[in-house]
Protein backbone atom coordinates (compact mmCIF):
# COMPACT_ATOMS: atom_id res chain seq x y z
CA UNK A 1 0.00 0.00 0.00
CA UNK A 2 3.05 2.65 0.47
CA UNK A 3 3.85 1.69 -2.97
CA UNK A 4 0.01 2.35 -4.47
CA UNK A 5 -0.06 5.44 -2.32
CA UNK A 6 2.99 7.04 -3.40
CA UNK A 7 1.79 6.48 -7.09
CA UNK A 8 -1.15 8.12 -6.13
CA UNK A 9 0.17 11.24 -5.10
CA UNK A 10 2.84 11.06 -8.63
CA UNK A 11 -0.57 10.75 -10.39
CA UNK A 12 -2.50 13.65 -8.78
CA UNK A 13 0.34 15.97 -9.26
CA UNK A 14 1.04 15.06 -12.89
CA UNK A 15 -2.99 15.73 -13.46
CA UNK A 16 -2.66 19.01 -11.36
CA UNK A 17 0.02 19.94 -13.68
CA UNK A 18 -1.27 19.39 -16.69
CA UNK A 19 -4.75 20.87 -15.62
CA UNK A 20 -2.95 23.96 -14.27
CA UNK A 21 0.30 24.69 -16.25
CA UNK A 22 0.91 27.84 -14.42
CA UNK A 23 1.21 26.60 -11.28
CA UNK A 24 4.96 26.20 -9.66
CA UNK A 25 6.17 22.69 -8.24
CA UNK A 26 5.83 23.50 -4.35
CA UNK A 27 1.71 24.09 -5.39
CA UNK A 28 1.82 21.02 -7.14
CA UNK A 29 3.19 19.07 -4.49
CA UNK A 30 1.22 21.06 -1.56
CA UNK A 31 -2.26 20.43 -3.44
CA UNK A 32 -1.61 16.91 -4.40
CA UNK A 33 -0.61 16.03 -1.17
CA UNK A 34 -3.45 17.83 -0.03
CA UNK A 35 -6.15 15.46 -1.81
CA UNK A 36 -4.49 12.03 -1.27
CA UNK A 37 -4.57 12.77 2.53
CA UNK A 38 -8.56 13.37 2.25
CA UNK A 39 -8.64 10.28 0.09
CA UNK A 40 -7.35 7.94 2.52
CA UNK A 41 -9.53 9.87 5.43
CA UNK A 42 -12.21 9.43 3.72
CA UNK A 43 -11.27 5.68 2.67
CA UNK A 44 -10.40 4.93 6.51
CA UNK A 45 -13.98 6.10 7.89
CA UNK A 46 -16.04 5.46 4.83
CA UNK A 47 -14.88 1.41 4.22
CA UNK A 48 -12.44 0.45 6.89
CA UNK A 49 -13.79 1.36 10.24
CA UNK A 50 -17.19 0.13 9.88
CA UNK A 51 -15.81 -2.73 8.97
CA UNK A 52 -13.65 -3.02 12.22
CA UNK A 53 -16.08 -0.65 14.92
CA UNK A 54 -19.56 -1.89 13.45
CA UNK A 55 -22.07 0.74 11.76
CA UNK A 56 -24.02 1.07 15.11
CA UNK A 57 -20.84 2.68 17.08
CA UNK A 58 -20.07 4.55 13.80
CA UNK A 59 -23.42 6.12 13.87
CA UNK A 60 -23.60 7.01 17.56
CA UNK A 61 -19.68 9.01 17.06
CA UNK A 62 -21.10 10.49 14.08
CA UNK A 63 -17.80 8.65 12.54
CA UNK A 64 -19.39 8.51 8.67
CA UNK A 65 -18.28 10.43 6.52
CA UNK A 66 -21.29 12.83 5.13
CA UNK A 67 -22.95 12.45 1.69
CA UNK A 68 -22.64 16.09 1.07
CA UNK A 69 -22.04 19.35 2.22
CA UNK A 70 -19.41 20.32 5.53
CA UNK A 71 -18.88 18.44 8.34
CA UNK A 72 -19.19 21.49 11.27
CA UNK A 73 -18.49 19.79 14.30
CA UNK A 74 -14.89 20.91 14.20
CA UNK A 75 -13.28 20.97 18.64
CA UNK A 76 -10.26 23.06 18.82
CA UNK A 77 -10.27 21.37 22.77
CA UNK A 78 -9.43 18.33 21.51
CA UNK A 79 -6.40 16.73 20.01
CA UNK A 80 -5.81 14.97 17.50
CA UNK A 81 -2.55 13.77 18.55
CA UNK A 82 -1.78 9.58 18.79
CA UNK A 83 -2.32 8.23 21.94
CA UNK A 84 0.37 6.55 23.53
CA UNK A 85 -1.99 3.79 24.42
CA UNK A 86 -3.12 3.27 20.64
CA UNK A 87 0.63 3.45 19.20
CA UNK A 88 2.25 1.01 21.68
CA UNK A 89 -1.04 -1.44 21.73
CA UNK A 90 -4.20 -0.71 20.92
CA UNK A 91 -3.76 -0.47 17.01
CA UNK A 92 -0.90 -3.36 17.30
CA UNK A 93 -4.39 -5.96 17.62
CA UNK A 94 -3.77 -6.06 13.59
CA UNK A 95 -0.83 -8.50 13.74
CA UNK A 96 -3.55 -11.06 15.20
CA UNK A 97 -5.51 -10.97 11.92
CA UNK A 98 -2.29 -11.31 9.85
CA UNK A 99 -2.00 -14.70 8.07
CA UNK A 100 0.98 -16.99 7.72
CA UNK A 101 1.41 -17.53 3.96
CA UNK A 102 0.79 -14.32 1.41
CA UNK A 103 -1.20 -16.00 -1.16
CA UNK A 104 0.23 -14.39 -5.16
CA UNK A 105 -2.79 -14.46 -8.07
CA UNK A 106 -1.60 -13.91 -11.29
CA UNK A 107 -5.10 -14.35 -12.34
CA UNK A 108 -8.72 -14.43 -11.26
CA UNK A 109 -8.52 -18.16 -12.52
CA UNK A 110 -5.10 -18.95 -11.90
CA UNK A 111 -3.79 -21.49 -9.65
CA UNK A 112 -2.57 -19.53 -6.60
CA UNK A 113 1.13 -19.23 -5.04
CA UNK A 114 1.78 -19.27 -1.34
CA UNK A 115 5.10 -17.46 0.18
CA UNK A 116 5.88 -17.55 3.50
CA UNK A 117 5.28 -14.18 5.33
CA UNK A 118 8.93 -14.27 6.96
CA UNK A 119 10.34 -14.28 3.17
CA UNK A 120 8.13 -11.29 2.66
CA UNK A 121 9.61 -8.98 5.43
CA UNK A 122 11.60 -6.47 4.16
CA UNK A 123 12.11 -8.13 0.76
CA UNK A 124 10.93 -5.47 -1.97
CA UNK A 125 12.86 -7.37 -4.26
CA UNK A 126 9.96 -9.74 -5.16
CA UNK A 127 7.81 -6.33 -6.69
CA UNK A 128 10.53 -5.88 -8.75
CA UNK A 129 9.54 -8.67 -11.28
CA UNK A 130 7.48 -8.07 -13.65
CA UNK A 131 3.33 -8.94 -12.81
CA UNK A 132 4.27 -9.55 -9.42
CA UNK A 133 2.51 -6.23 -7.86
CA UNK A 134 -0.80 -7.18 -9.40
CA UNK A 135 -0.15 -10.64 -7.96
CA UNK A 136 0.42 -9.60 -4.86
CA UNK A 137 -2.86 -7.30 -4.97
CA UNK A 138 -4.87 -10.08 -6.16
CA UNK A 139 -3.64 -12.19 -3.33
CA UNK A 140 -4.28 -9.88 -0.64
CA UNK A 141 -7.20 -8.92 -2.02
CA UNK A 142 -8.56 -12.44 -1.91
CA UNK A 143 -7.46 -13.64 1.13
CA UNK A 144 -9.67 -12.94 4.63
CA UNK A 145 -8.43 -12.07 7.70
CA UNK A 146 -7.66 -13.94 11.04
CA UNK A 147 -9.67 -13.35 13.90
CA UNK A 148 -8.88 -10.79 16.71
CA UNK A 149 -7.53 -12.43 19.09
CA UNK A 150 -4.96 -13.70 21.86
CA UNK A 151 -3.63 -16.32 18.74
CA UNK A 152 -1.17 -15.52 16.15
CA UNK A 153 0.73 -17.08 13.54
CA UNK A 154 4.11 -18.11 14.08
CA UNK A 155 5.35 -16.91 10.79
CA UNK A 156 5.35 -13.60 13.30
CA UNK A 157 5.69 -14.99 16.68
CA UNK A 158 8.33 -17.53 15.90
CA UNK A 159 10.07 -16.17 12.76
CA UNK A 160 9.88 -12.58 12.12
CA UNK A 161 12.75 -11.13 10.08
CA UNK A 162 14.35 -14.78 10.45
CA UNK A 163 15.01 -14.84 6.35
CA UNK A 164 15.16 -11.16 6.87
CA UNK A 165 18.45 -11.42 8.72
CA UNK A 166 19.75 -14.33 5.61
CA UNK A 167 19.36 -11.67 2.82
CA UNK A 168 21.38 -9.41 4.13
CA UNK A 169 24.38 -11.82 4.38
CA UNK A 170 24.33 -11.83 8.65
CA UNK A 171 25.21 -14.64 10.66
CA UNK A 172 21.68 -16.99 10.11
CA UNK A 173 19.97 -16.32 13.24
CA UNK A 174 16.19 -17.47 14.70
CA UNK A 175 13.67 -15.01 13.88
CA UNK A 176 11.81 -12.38 16.59
CA UNK A 177 8.76 -12.85 18.98
CA UNK A 178 6.40 -9.72 17.43
CA UNK A 179 4.25 -10.99 20.41
CA UNK A 180 6.48 -10.51 22.92
CA UNK A 181 7.80 -7.27 21.36
CA UNK A 182 4.58 -5.68 21.26
CA UNK A 183 3.86 -6.68 25.45
CA UNK A 184 7.39 -5.32 26.14
CA UNK A 185 7.19 -1.78 24.07
CA UNK A 186 4.18 -1.53 25.94
CA UNK A 187 6.06 -1.53 29.21
CA UNK A 188 8.83 0.12 28.01
CA UNK A 189 6.05 3.09 27.23
CA UNK A 190 4.53 3.17 30.95
CA UNK A 191 1.41 1.87 29.92
CA UNK A 192 -0.59 1.06 32.58
CA UNK A 193 -2.73 -2.49 32.94
CA UNK A 194 -5.52 -3.94 31.26
CA UNK A 195 -7.57 -3.22 34.39
CA UNK A 196 -6.82 0.78 34.18
CA UNK A 197 -7.83 0.68 31.05
CA UNK A 198 -11.17 -0.98 31.01
CA UNK A 199 -12.24 1.18 33.84
CA UNK A 200 -10.93 4.10 32.01
CA UNK A 201 -13.36 3.14 29.18
CA UNK A 202 -16.02 3.08 31.95
CA UNK A 203 -16.20 -0.59 32.43
CA UNK A 204 -16.92 -2.27 36.00
CA UNK A 205 -13.23 -2.63 38.07
CA UNK A 206 -12.13 -6.00 37.79
CA UNK A 207 -11.52 -7.29 41.57
CA UNK A 208 -10.14 -11.22 40.57
CA UNK A 209 -9.59 -13.77 37.62
CA UNK A 210 -13.29 -14.77 37.81
CA UNK A 211 -14.64 -11.72 36.64
CA UNK A 212 -12.84 -11.94 33.35
CA UNK A 213 -15.34 -15.03 32.75
CA UNK A 214 -18.31 -12.64 31.49
CA UNK A 215 -16.21 -11.57 27.88
CA UNK A 216 -13.16 -14.09 27.84
CA UNK A 217 -13.52 -17.59 26.66
CA UNK A 218 -12.42 -20.09 28.93
CA UNK A 219 -9.44 -21.50 27.31
CA UNK A 220 -7.96 -18.16 27.27
CA UNK A 221 -8.43 -17.51 30.82
CA UNK A 222 -6.76 -21.10 31.72
CA UNK A 223 -3.69 -19.57 30.08
CA UNK A 224 -3.79 -15.82 31.39
CA UNK A 225 -4.00 -17.64 34.88
CA UNK A 226 -1.02 -19.03 34.03
CA UNK A 227 1.15 -16.65 33.21
CA UNK A 228 -0.03 -13.54 35.56
CA UNK A 229 -0.03 -14.01 39.50
CA UNK A 230 -3.21 -11.26 39.91
CA UNK A 231 -5.80 -9.80 37.54
CA UNK A 232 -3.84 -6.37 38.09
CA UNK A 233 -0.74 -7.58 36.18
CA UNK A 234 -2.03 -8.10 32.64
CA UNK A 235 -0.92 -5.99 30.02
CA UNK A 236 -3.38 -3.82 28.37
CA UNK A 237 -1.95 -6.28 24.78
CA UNK A 238 -2.92 -9.21 26.11
CA UNK A 239 -6.25 -8.67 27.83
CA UNK A 240 -7.83 -6.46 25.91
CA UNK A 241 -6.53 -9.17 22.92
CA UNK A 242 -8.48 -11.92 24.68
CA UNK A 243 -11.85 -10.62 24.76
CA UNK A 244 -14.44 -12.25 22.97
CA UNK A 245 -15.59 -9.40 20.13
CA UNK A 246 -18.85 -7.33 20.02
CA UNK A 247 -21.59 -7.85 17.81
CA UNK A 248 -21.06 -6.27 14.73
CA UNK A 249 -17.38 -5.83 15.30
CA UNK A 250 -14.03 -7.67 15.17
CA UNK A 251 -12.74 -6.40 18.48
CA UNK A 252 -13.55 -6.46 22.27
CA UNK A 253 -14.97 -4.21 23.94
CA UNK A 254 -11.80 -2.91 25.54
CA UNK A 255 -10.24 -2.29 22.00
CA UNK A 256 -13.95 -1.18 20.75
CA UNK A 257 -13.22 1.61 23.01
CA UNK A 258 -9.74 2.88 22.99
CA UNK A 259 -9.43 2.67 19.33
CA UNK A 260 -12.82 4.52 18.24
CA UNK A 261 -11.67 7.05 20.81
CA UNK A 262 -8.87 7.84 18.59
CA UNK A 263 -10.82 8.00 15.44
CA UNK A 264 -12.82 10.40 17.63
CA UNK A 265 -10.12 12.97 18.28
CA UNK A 266 -8.62 12.19 14.73
CA UNK A 267 -11.76 13.78 13.10
CA UNK A 268 -13.54 15.99 15.94
CA UNK A 269 -9.63 17.43 16.66
CA UNK A 270 -8.21 18.43 13.15
CA UNK A 271 -8.81 21.74 11.91
CA UNK A 272 -7.52 20.47 8.51
CA UNK A 273 -10.20 17.26 8.31
CA UNK A 274 -11.43 16.91 4.77
CA UNK A 275 -14.51 18.02 5.21
CA UNK A 276 -14.33 20.97 7.34
CA UNK A 277 -16.10 24.28 6.16
CA UNK A 278 -13.19 26.51 7.88
CA UNK A 279 -11.30 28.64 5.12
CA UNK A 280 -8.46 28.90 4.64
CA UNK A 281 -8.43 24.85 4.34
CA UNK A 282 -11.44 24.17 3.13
CA UNK A 283 -11.90 22.18 -0.20
CA UNK A 284 -14.67 24.00 -2.20
CA UNK A 285 -17.93 22.52 -2.69
CA UNK A 286 -17.50 20.41 -5.88
CA UNK A 287 -13.79 19.28 -5.09
CA UNK A 288 -15.64 17.75 -1.74
CA UNK A 289 -17.98 15.76 -4.10
CA UNK A 290 -15.38 14.83 -6.16
CA UNK A 291 -13.29 13.03 -3.10
CA UNK A 292 -16.31 11.39 -1.96
CA UNK A 293 -16.21 9.33 -5.37
CA UNK A 294 -12.88 8.35 -3.79
CA UNK A 295 -12.60 4.55 -2.96
CA UNK A 296 -10.23 1.89 -2.33
CA UNK A 297 -11.12 0.12 -5.67
CA UNK A 298 -9.99 2.85 -7.60
CA UNK A 299 -6.91 3.78 -5.96
CA UNK A 300 -5.51 0.19 -6.60
CA UNK A 301 -7.13 0.11 -10.27
CA UNK A 302 -5.04 3.70 -11.11
CA UNK A 303 -1.91 2.49 -9.43
CA UNK A 304 -1.65 -1.29 -10.06
CA UNK A 305 0.01 -2.37 -13.06
CA UNK A 306 -1.85 -4.20 -15.37
CA UNK A 307 -5.50 -4.96 -13.05
CA UNK A 308 -8.32 -5.22 -15.05
CA UNK A 309 -10.62 -6.27 -12.97
CA UNK A 310 -11.36 -5.66 -9.11
CA UNK A 311 -14.34 -6.05 -6.10
CA UNK A 312 -16.13 -2.83 -5.70
CA UNK A 313 -15.38 -2.97 -1.90
CA UNK A 314 -12.16 -4.25 -1.67
CA UNK A 315 -11.89 -4.80 2.18
CA UNK A 316 -14.93 -6.63 2.40
CA UNK A 317 -15.36 -10.55 0.70
CA UNK A 318 -15.56 -11.29 -3.10
CA UNK A 319 -19.19 -13.08 -3.18
CA UNK A 320 -22.72 -12.18 -3.78
CA UNK A 321 -23.03 -8.01 -3.52
CA UNK A 322 -19.16 -7.28 -4.31
CA UNK A 323 -18.21 -9.13 -7.35
CA UNK A 324 -15.79 -8.58 -9.55
CA UNK A 325 -16.30 -5.82 -11.97
CA UNK A 326 -14.22 -3.90 -14.75
CA UNK A 327 -11.72 -1.56 -13.50
CA UNK A 328 -13.27 1.04 -16.34
CA UNK A 329 -16.57 1.24 -14.46
CA UNK A 330 -15.59 1.74 -10.90
CA UNK A 331 -15.75 5.65 -10.05
CA UNK A 332 -13.80 7.87 -9.64
CA UNK A 333 -12.87 11.68 -9.22
CA UNK A 334 -12.54 14.33 -11.72
CA UNK A 335 -9.78 16.50 -11.16
CA UNK A 336 -11.28 19.31 -12.92
CA UNK A 337 -12.71 20.61 -9.68
CA UNK A 338 -9.22 22.11 -9.35
CA UNK A 339 -8.74 23.53 -12.50
CA UNK A 340 -7.68 27.40 -11.48
CA UNK A 341 -10.30 29.79 -13.58
CA UNK A 342 -7.46 32.73 -14.92
CA UNK A 343 -10.35 35.13 -15.28
CA UNK A 344 -10.22 35.27 -11.36
CA UNK A 345 -6.71 35.64 -10.80
CA UNK A 346 -5.83 38.79 -8.63
CA UNK A 347 -4.43 40.93 -10.93
CA UNK A 348 -3.13 43.78 -8.68
CA UNK A 349 -1.20 43.17 -5.24
CA UNK A 350 -2.42 45.37 -2.38
CA UNK A 351 0.32 48.20 -3.00
CA UNK A 352 -1.46 48.59 -6.66
CA UNK A 353 -5.20 48.21 -5.30
CA UNK A 354 -4.10 51.29 -2.38
CA UNK A 355 -2.21 53.21 -5.42
CA UNK A 356 -5.53 53.12 -7.72
CA UNK A 357 -8.10 53.52 -4.87
CA UNK A 358 -6.12 57.11 -4.21
CA UNK A 359 -5.76 58.22 -7.90
CA UNK A 360 -9.61 57.59 -8.50
CA UNK A 361 -10.67 59.25 -4.88
CA UNK A 362 -7.57 62.03 -5.45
Amino acid sequence: MHLIWLRQHNMLAKNLSQLNPHWDDETIFQEARRIAGAQMQHITYQEFLPILLGEKLMRKLDLQPLRKGYWQKYNSSLSPNIANNFASASFRFAHSIIPGLMKLLAGRNATPEFVQMRKMLFNPFELYQKGRLDETLRGAMGTSIQASDPYFTDELKSHMFEDSVERMKQPKLCGLDLVSLNIQRGRDHGLPGYVFWREYCGFKRLADFEDLRQFMNEDVLVNIKAIYRQVEDIDLYTGALSEVPLEGSILGPTLTCLISDQFVRLKYGDRFWYETDQHPVAFSTEQLRQIRKTSLANIICDNADNLDVIQPKVMEKLGKGNKYVNCSEIERPNLSAWKDDLNHVKLFDDKTNVRVLNLVVG
